[in-house]
């Protein structure tokens, strides 16, 4: 894990989303089922956005982010739906 990273995520989002990148991947590589990379594809920008979303709610609860900064980057992933 990244040491930059590691001081302010916990370890099993790190697990999470490197779990739905390596799935992610296989499914752009399975050259028969590009509608299920697709929705493979889909369904981890939803489960990304949310763990982000978990995480600047988590950041807000520990005051390490104030809540206008939280209201700010809930805005941008808003955006990224």
């Amino acid at each position: 894990m990244n040491s930059k990273v590691s001081c302010w995520v916990r370890p099993e989002i790190v697990d999470d989303l490197r779990f739905h990148f390596l799935a992610q991947k296989r499914g752009a590589e399975d050259a028969d089922g590009r509608e299920q990379g697709m929705a493979t594809y889909q369904r981890l920008k939803a489960e990304l956005i949310e763990a982000e979303r978990r995480t600047i709610i988590e950041l807000r609860n520990r005051s390490v982010i104030n809540h206008k900064v939280m209201r700010k980057y809930s805005a941008i992933l808003a955006l990224k739906n």
